[in-house]
């Protein structure tokens, strides 16, 4: 079958209130996820003083295994419990975004560089287990004609939101908020509250569910 029209895929969007609570929450996390990726590097280096090949090798390889351990268990979990109810698509990311949350309090706060990465994997982890779950609901929502579409308006909404203002906001706020009275410091309070604007994704997966 021909692919249906950008327009009536939107349309059809648009009428899913499901989609519209995915689109939400995953706008939330990848903005919360892009911000402290983006400026996770700097922290370690301002905050912690880690040389750039050390903070290149080991958030690497935390990057690496982390994040492919949690998008391979994050698809697994949700096939096994999807298949005794749907809704678990759903819940299993808005569980996970809650439960990132203490790693990344640890991740900004904990004084010592090994506390600090030994909590960025779980957060790593647990961020990269919606990632399955999230395009096999979108996939599911649509028509068999819309799935690419849909997918690629899934993708666009996620990149405009997180990668376009995820960065930003980190850096406005340690411009702006908590340079002032924390100076090299600043980043760090900036990643945090990034960071948890990730968790209010939780209510969204969940009303999506």
């Amino acid at each position: 079958a021909t692919t249906a029209p950008l327009p009536e895929v939107l349309r059809f969007l648009l009428r899913r209130r499901a989609f519209v609570l995915i689109a939400l929450g995953s706008a939330l996390q990848s903005l919360s996820g892009y911000g402290v990726i983006t400026w996770g590097p700097t922290f370690l280096a301002r905050v912690h003083h880690l040389s750039l090949a050390e903070i290149g090798v080991r958030l690497g390889w935390i990057v690496g295994l982390a994040g492919s351990f949690g998008a391979i268990v994050g698809g697994r979990l949700a096939d096994r419990l999807g298949t005794r109810d749907p809704s678990w698509y759903m819940r299993l990311p808005a569980l996970q975004s809650v439960l990132a949350i203490p790693f990344l309090v640890g991740f900004a706060l904990l004084p010592q560089p090994s506390q600090s990465l030994l909590s960025f994997i779980p957060f790593y982890a647990l961020g990269a287990m919606y990632v399955g779950p999230l395009f096999s609901m979108v996939q599911g929502l649509v028509e068999l004609r819309m799935r690419a579409t849909a997918a690629a308006i899934l993708m666009f909404i996620v990149n405009l939101v997180g990668l376009g203002l995820g960065p930003l906001l980190v850096g406005v706020l340690n411009d702006h908020v908590f340079g002032a009275a924390h100076g090299a410091a600043a980043v760090r309070y900036s990643l945090l509250v990034v960071g948890l604007l990730g968790g209010l994704a939780s209510l969204l997966f969940w009303r999506a569910s």
